[in-house]
């Protein structure tokens, strides 16, 4: 499985005086300059001072440009190796297990060489713990015994940085795994797409309960956080299922009494959040429980908000508009898509002006969570690819986002990673457990990504699409991906040639537009193999071409997934966009 979730950390051990151009900082400085993103681990030269202590230096490894410079006390660190019959300390294994790649610098003196006796195992042997061993010399044959204690050891001289970034980028940028997958170790984020250092706010509050056969815990959950009556908004699709039973036996077991509300579309309108906190209201309701897909989960929320703050749904459409918590909220998603159990987020179509947009605010996000992959068996084939490719969509814009940050791209590379390998066994083999599994989880992340990043074009092109013509939205952001996809490359082609890599791409040669060229054609091949149309001419619902223009005035009101997105659109360009969606035009 590809390593996505941290930059890698290459170890450079040595003794270097803060501020001079270490060869360990010119190889830095050199995959800097390459595009890769490089974390250290640097010793000090006093003992008993803990990372970072204040008053330490990182020296001429942030002046090469890297990433993350961590200081470690030697006798906290490996320079204890140089007393062999001392054991690491709990720290240096700590550090360790997340190293990738080890050298060792600067030993110019024979006598020097005890120094690196981590090396030849003694104590923890670093071998075994670590993917890789280099170390630097002006003289070869100091290293002659060490030679004989490591398997393939490396050797350069101390005036190759060139050579020695040439290996590390030719031998540990992509090693086979024992799954035979790729990993990246050190092309995770590249250059000027890292966006990890800008701030950022998470706010994740939702109490997560994953597994087949979880749902049967919802009356315990529901007693959890003090309820006693509950609404259960559910998709009329469960009832004609046969699936409410599923939900409504975990309530009666605990006797907790409830009342149905399935008056749910697939693109709700306001009304229903409204017609929903009144049925709650009546009946005395201090619970909402949402279980469905995203439209059934997004009613309930604005319930849940609704009954403790009064008025309208459409009172609070927009940002930050909600200002009192609302009643105890739990959602258990039957489709893996929008990952709505975890977001801030509900939308609507709003009757009155057809628009489609959304409420935003912390108080809108559930309580807690149950995610049972089991609900998901029983979906069909075509919803579980809408629902799939919406989920990707999420992950994908919200990697590219320009709010993206370090923890949004943890989330959105390993839910792409998840959704593209899963999916096609999801619709090929609805009772796949292990992958519907999969999906619930991508699905997950997807969701907590676009909590903390956002979403891009692709979104506020599908809005149009759902509030005048009644495509789902999923359905909407499958179709319209590859094209706006095509469109953004030029906004960020490292993050897009690192995509074409996760969707399974081999882009080994090849230049980064090239390179992330191959992430539409990954995107596009992705929906034929689950059944999306290629077009928007291709959808049920007739969509006249002439409204394109219309279409894209809308888009372009939806203002923060605008924003977000890696390329600055004009009214211009998201009609290019609409006109090659229609037309099935794919230029690369």
């Amino acid at each position: 499985m590809m390593r996505l979730t941290m930059p890698p950390i290459i170890t450079f051990i040595g003794w270097h005086d803060s501020g001079k151009t270490t060869l360990a900082a010119l190889v830095v400085r050199l995959l800097k300059e390459r595009g890769y993103s490089v974390a250290v681990i640097k010793s000090t030269k006093e003992t008993g001072l803990l990372p970072n202590q204040e008053g330490t230096d990182t020296g001429s490894y942030s002046k090469a440009g890297a990433d993350a410079v961590t200081l470690v006390a030697p006798d906290q660190l490996v320079m204890t190796a140089a007393h062999p019959e001392k054991n690491l300390p709990a720290l240096a294994r700590r550090f360790f297990s997340d190293v990738d790649l080890v050298i060792g610098e600067g030993f110019k003196k024979a006598e020097k060489v005890p120094k690196i006796e981590v090396f030849r195992g003694q104590g923890t042997r670093l071998c075994d713990q670590v993917s890789g061993v280099i170390a630097l010399a002006t003289d070869q044959e100091i290293y002659q015994d060490l030679n004989q204690e490591i398997s393939s050891p490396l050797f350069f001289f101390l005036n190759q940085p060139g050579k020695i970034a040439d290996f590390i980028e030719k031998e540990y940028i992509r090693v086979p795994s024992a799954q035979g997958r790729k990993i990246q170790l050190i092309k995770i984020r590249q250059g000027k797409i890292m966006n990890s250092m800008q701030p950022f706010t998470v706010t994740q509050p939702t109490r997560l309960q994953f597994g087949a056969g979880t749902v049967k815990d919802l009356g315990k959950t529901v007693k959890e956080f003090n309820g006693s009556k509950v609404l259960l908004v559910v998709d009329p699709g469960l009832v004609k299922a046969g699936m409410l039973d599923r939900l409504t036996a975990p309530l009666e077991q605990e006797g907790i009494p409830f009342v149905v509300y399935d008056e749910i579309d697939p693109e709700p309108g306001l009304k229903l959040a409204d017609n929903g906190c009144a049925i709650a209201k009546e009946a005395g309701c201090d619970c909402v429980v949402g279980a469905g897909g995203g439209s059934a989960m997004d009613v309930a929320k604005a319930i849940a908000i609704l009954l403790t703050n009064g008025g309208k749904a459409v009172d609070y459409l927009g940002l930050g508009l909600i200002k009192k918590p609302g009643v105890p909220k739990i959602m258990i998603p039957t489709s893996a898509g929008t990952g709505a159990e975890v977001t801030f987020t509900a939308v609507f179509i709003n009757e009155e002006t057809g628009s489609k947009g959304g409420m935003n605010g912390d108080p809108l996000y559930p309580d807690a969570a149950i995610l049972d992959p089991e609900l998901t068996l029983s979906l069909p084939a075509k919803v579980t690819a809408y629902t799939g490719i919406d989920a990707l969509t999420h992950a994908l814009e919200a990697y590219t986002s320009t709010q993206a940050h370090l923890i949004s791209e943890m989330y959105s590379l390993e839910a792409i990673d998840l959704i593209a390998r899963n999916l096609p066994a999801a619709c090929a083999n609805g009772g796949n457990l292990e992958a519907r599994s999969a999906m619930l989880m991508g699905s997950l992340l997807g969701g907590k990504a676009l909590a903390t990043a956002g979403v891009g074009l692709v979104h506020a092109m599908a809005y149009p699409m759902g509030g005048m013509f009644g495509v789902p939205h999923g359905l909407a952001n499958a179709v319209l991906l590859p094209y706006v996809v095509q469109y953004n490359l030029p906004g960020n082609y490292e993050k897009f040639a690192l995509l074409a890599e996760v969707l399974g791409q081999n882009t080994e040669g090849l230049s980064r537009r090239d390179a992330a060229s191959l992430c539409v054609e990954a995107l596009y091949d992705l929906n034929a193999d689950v059944g999306i149309p290629a077009s928007l001419k291709d959808l049920d619902m007739d969509i006249p071409f002439d409204q394109i223009p219309k279409m894209a005035e809308i888009a372009l009101t939806v203002t923060r997934p605008v924003e977000n997105n890696p390329r600055r659109p004009s009214l211009a360009d998201v009609i290019a966009v609409y006109e090659r969606a229609y037309r099935h035009e794919i230029v690369l």
